[in-house]
């Protein structure tokens, strides 16, 4: 029963009441368009997760074993913050990357030889050569007893793998090393026997500094050693660095990581300005101090302007790595497919370059200089897709 007082209710006519029912009312309200509003949030993002396709990307890449190491922890850092990208990378050689890329059996290369002018030419279209760290082929050691570092000049080297110096205490390796002067020893000389771009960088230097080599055996991917009983073939750096370690009184070159994660001694090399040089990431990275205002973002094959450098405290037998891809990746086709993973290796190599390269100095690679970066940036603008940019 409710109770009027001059023709309102008790209710109404009680202020306190009133305002109370007020605040109830409204906070009710507010309750009910909340969770209106929460369910239909919900309904949207439902319908968003249900309707939005995920697409997964594959990148297959295959080459030089020299930049292994790195390119495997890239790809693993890079996928953690990219999980529907997928890049795997065979360490095969540099020869059979060109061979692959070549053939368009993958999607990029790994090279640390440029290719030849023959081979570009014989490409269904252009082949970018886009260079993402250095490094150095360093001639490591097994010389029990010896405490000193083992300094060698490049007609050393020539003659030890050539076959002509033979043993250790030969007097033209004890001039510069007197530590050896009562050890003969056989000189057992390791190379590889896979076509590598460690083994051209490594000749290319030879066949600059020194005649005979380069009038006997010249500079390549894979050349005809001495058939003597002390040289052994290994494949791949990793086989290489196996043969060092397992053969007392051998020499041979590898690349700078592999003796560097193996704890290998390393010899120092003398360079143009007859300095003997230890190869470290400083030394190395050294070697890349060039003028870039004349190169062409297409055409970067830079490793002769690296190769023996005459910059001063350069480790002199450094060079470029390359990644090797088609210009325009429609070769592979026309699908979207196509285009999505060409923006994928863009996005991957941009990456790498930038916050990528944290990676580097743990893992023994040294970076590009910033000049030689830029002119890089400019020839991963290149990369298209049926003759448009790829962005």
């Amino acid at each position: 029963m409710r109770l009027y007082i001059n023709g309102l209710s008790a209710i109404e006519n009680n202020p306190n009441i009133s305002m109370r029912m007020s605040r109830s009312k409204l906070l009710m309200l507010s309750i009910i368009v909340i969770l209106g509003s929460l369910a239909s949030y919900y309904i949207l993002q439902n319908n968003v997760q249900t309707n939005e396709q995920v697409i997964t990307i594959s990148l297959k890449g295959a080459g030089a074993s020299f930049p292994y190491p790195l390119i495997q922890t890239l790809i693993d850092k890079y996928q953690n913050l990219n999980p529907n990208i997928t890049i795997d990378y065979a360490s095969v050689g540099s020869g059979a990357g060109q061979s692959n890329i070549m053939n368009k059996l993958v999607d990029f290369a790994g090279s640390d030889a440029p290719l030849k002018d023959e081979q570009l030419s014989a490409a269904e279209t252009w082949i970018l050569h886009i260079p993402y760290t250095l490094g150095a082929v360093v001639l490591s050691y097994n010389i029990p007893g010896l405490e000193h570092t083992l300094n060698l000049t490049p007609s050393l080297i020539a003659g030890i793998y050539s076959g002509k110096i033979i043993y250790w205490n030969d007097p033209k390796i004890v001039e510069y090393n007197p530590a050896l002067a009562n050890v003969n020893e056989s000189i057992f000389v390791v190379h590889r026997s896979d076509s590598s771009g460690t083994t051209f960088i490594f000749t290319s230097f030879l066949s600059r500094e020194n005649s005979m080599w380069r009038d006997s055996f010249g500079a390549g991917k894979s050349i005809s050693w001495p058939n003597l009983p002390t040289f052994i073939g290994g494949k791949g750096n990793e086989g290489v660095t196996n043969l060092i370690q397992q053969t007392p009184y051998s020499i041979g070159y590898v690349e700078y990581t592999y003796a560097y994660k193996n704890n290998l001694p390393m010899a120092a090399v003398m360079n143009r300005n007859g300095e003997f040089i230890i190869p470290s990431l400083e030394s190395i990275s050294l070697s890349a101090n060039i003028n870039v205002s004349n190169l062409d973002p297409k055409d970067l094959r830079i490793s002769h302007l690296i190769i023996d450098s005459d910059a001063e405290g350069a480790y002199p037998i450094s060079a470029p790595t390359y990644f090797l891809v088609y210009i325009d990746w429609s070769v592979y086709g026309d699908d979207e497919s196509v285009y999505l993973k060409a923006k994928a290796f863009k996005q991957w190599v941009y990456w790498i370059l930038t916050d990528g390269e944290a990676y580097y100095r743990e893992l023994g690679y040294a970076p590009l200089p910033d000049n030689l970066k830029k002119v890089v940036f400019e020839a991963l603008d290149l990369i298209s897709f049926q003759g448009n940019p790829v962005s």
